[in-house]
C-alpha cells in the first residue's frame, strides 16, 4: 500500500496559522450570540487570548486578532438610541490586557493595515471608556503616544484625521485624570 507524504514542517505550520486566523474571525460571531452575563464573566479570559495572537503571531493571524478586539470591544457599546452600556460591568483590566498588542500594533512600520486595524481598536476602546470603562492616566497617555506615533505613518487622510479626533479624546482623558 502506497502512503501518503508525510506533511513536511512548513504545511503543518501553514495549516496551524489558517487555522488561528479562522478561529479568530469566528470569535466575534459566538461572542455576539452569547449573553451579557457571560460576556461579561468571560472577556478578560477570551480578550488576554486573543491579545496574545494580536503580538505573537504572522501578519493574517495579527489582522484577524485585532479585527476580534475590535468585534468584542464593540460589543459592550449600547445598542443604538440605548444608554445602558454594559461596559461598566467588565474588568477594569480590559486596558492592561489590550494597550500593549494595540499600541504595538500602532507603532508598526512594517504594515499599514495593521495600523489601521489597531486604530480601529483604539477607536473602539475609547468609545466604551467614554460608556463607563475604568482607565489609568499612564494607560492613557501609552495610547497617545502610540497614536501619535501612527498619525505619522498613516497616508489615508480618512484615518489621519480620526487619529488626530481620537488623539484630542484621549488628550481630553488624560486632563480627567490628572486632576
Amino acid at each position: 500500500m502506497i502512503q501518503p507524504p508525510a506533511p513536511d514542517g512548513v504545511s503543518v505550520r501553514r495549516a496551524m496559522l489558517k487555522t488561528q486566523e479562522r478561529l479568530l474571525k469566528a470569535i466575534p460571531q459566538a461572542w455576539s450570540a452569547s449573553s451579557c452575563q457571560t460576556k461579561s464573566a468571560n472577556c478578560e479570559a477570551v480578550l488576554t487570548t486573543i491579545a496574545g495572537f494580536a503580538t505573537l503571531s504572522t501578519y493574517p493571524v495579527q489582522l484577524a486578532a485585532l479585527g476580534a478586539i475590535t468585534q468584542l470591544l464593540l460589543s459592550f457599546l449600547p445598542p443604538d438610541g440605548d444608554k445602558e452600556s454594559t461596559a461598566s460591568t467588565i474588568e477594569t483590566r480590559i486596558w492592561s490586557i489590550v494597550l500593549q498588542p494595540i499600541c504595538t500594533s500602532l507603532e508598526n512600520m512594517k504594515y499599514s493595515s495593521i495600523r489601521e486595524e489597531a486604530f480601529k481598536c483604539s477607536d473602539a476602546l475609547i468609545k466604551l471608556t467614554q460608556h463607563g470603562l475604568k482607565y489609568t492616566s499612564e494607560q492613557i497617555a501609552s495610547l497617545v503616544a502610540a497614536l501619535r506615533s501612527s498619525e505619522l505613518s498613516l497616508k489615508k487622510s480618512e484615518f489621519h484625521d480620526r487619529v488626530a479626533t481620537l488623539i484630542n479624546l484621549t488628550d481630553a482623558f488624560k486632563d480627567r485624570t490628572s486632576q
